[in-house]
């Protein structure tokens, strides 16, 4: 049966979830997140409230494209990369990985209220993905893999519309 449950699963240790991708928090906000448990659960006012749900229904309604000229890109560096790796020996980029970097590339222009992906967003997803890569290689060589809180993204329920979208900061 199919469902569209939206979970993002706190673990301080390995899940028994299922799961498309680990994000290994920084200690930093493992910190941050253990003094807030602590804390009275923070309570918004009725309009922002009201404005941060117009803001994810306009969000998980928006039509989304992704250009011709974008989608050629993104190919090509693709290509490119995976040229880079076998000519160096490096980790090659497969293709369930890319997928995942182009949801989140999907994801970054439907929270800027973007209809369609540009190259900007797709710098940006890039980047993003390079910090989670980071800090699990991290996260795993340094051993706290066990101790650190990693977030389980259940990245395939996002890869066909209507898709769930970060919340953004609002600061």
């Amino acid at each position: 049966m199919d469902t569209n449950v939206r979970v993002l699963v706190l673990s301080a240790g390995k899940s028994i979830l299922h799961n498309d991708c680990d994000v290994y928090l920084s200690s930093e906000l493992c910190s941050l997140l253990a003094k807030t448990q602590d804390e009275p659960p923070v309570v918004l006012d009725p309009l922002h409230r009201d404005q941060i749900r117009q803001y994810l229904a306009n969000a998980r309604n928006l039509e989304f494209r992704v250009p011709q000229a974008v989608s050629e890109k993104i190919s090509e560096e693709y290509a490119e990369s995976r040229k880079q790796a076998h000519a160096t020996g490096a980790k090659m980029m497969t293709q369930t990985e890319l997928s995942g970097v182009i949801t989140v590339a999907r994801l970054v222009s439907i929270a800027k209220g973007e209809a369609e992906l540009t190259m900007e967003s797709w710098s940006e997803a890039n980047e993003l993905e390079q910090a989670r890569v980071a800090r699990n290689s991290q996260a795993k060589a340094c051993k706290q893999g066990a101790g650190a809180v990693t977030v389980k993204l259940l990245l395939n329920k996002f890869r066909n519309p209507p898709c769930e979208i970060p919340i953004p900061s609002f600061s």
